[in-house]
């Protein structure tokens, strides 16, 4: 945190992602990750004064972060890093991260990003019916059935290219859409 230059309020210097509760109007609660450390930052009045959280991911590369759409009923958040093997999830509000999608050759095969860092993240909104989570990869695009906890390779149809952002309709979960490049 340093002094802004207009000195009335903080600053967090290099932001390299940003988040808004999608309840933003009521709760005012702002998210972001700095590139020089890759720490969360947390702000509930509308980034005005920060504070620290207890997740920092990899530094340098790109981040992810989101709020899940239905944040004030599951309080579900996913974060990444493409310097990072894996994402990482929250589902009380931002108090307590668990790494999800890291894959380890050593062990059976239990869901995972293999081969690729997390470039973009998107949720769906929670309903029990379709609590899908996207990730967009080097190695490709993966799915969660499970807002983010399990991940699996999802390339049926597309090419295997690295998938560079990722959204999700909010009224229709079953359609998407996937950014990708060839180099």
């Amino acid at each position: 945190e340093r002094e802004c230059p207009l000195g009335h309020t903080r600053c967090l210097g290099d932001v390299s992602a940003l988040a808004l509760s999608p309840n933003y109007a009521v709760d005012q609660i702002v998210a972001a990750i700095t590139s020089v450390d890759g720490r969360l930052h947390w702000s509930t009045t509308r980034g005005d004064t920060w504070t620290s959280g207890n997740l920092s991911i990899g530094v340098g590369g790109e981040h992810s972060l989101l709020f899940s759409p239905s944040f004030t009923i599951d309080h579900l958040l996913l974060a990444a890093s493409s310097n990072d093997p894996g994402a990482y999830r929250s589902s009380n509000g931002g108090s307590t991260w668990m790494p999800v999608g890291w894959y380890d050759p050593y062990q059976a095969y239990k869901g995972g990003f293999v081969g690729g860092a997390v470039q973009a993240l998107a949720l769906a909104p929670t309903t029990a019916a379709q609590p899908f989570a996207f990730a967009g990869t080097r190695a490709g695009l993966y799915r969660s059935q499970n807002s983010g906890e399990n991940w699996y390779q999802a390339m049926t149809g597309l090419p295997h290219v690295t998938v560079r952002s990722v959204a999700i309709s909010p009224a229709d979960s079953a359609r998407w859409l996937a950014g990708t490049s060839y180099f």
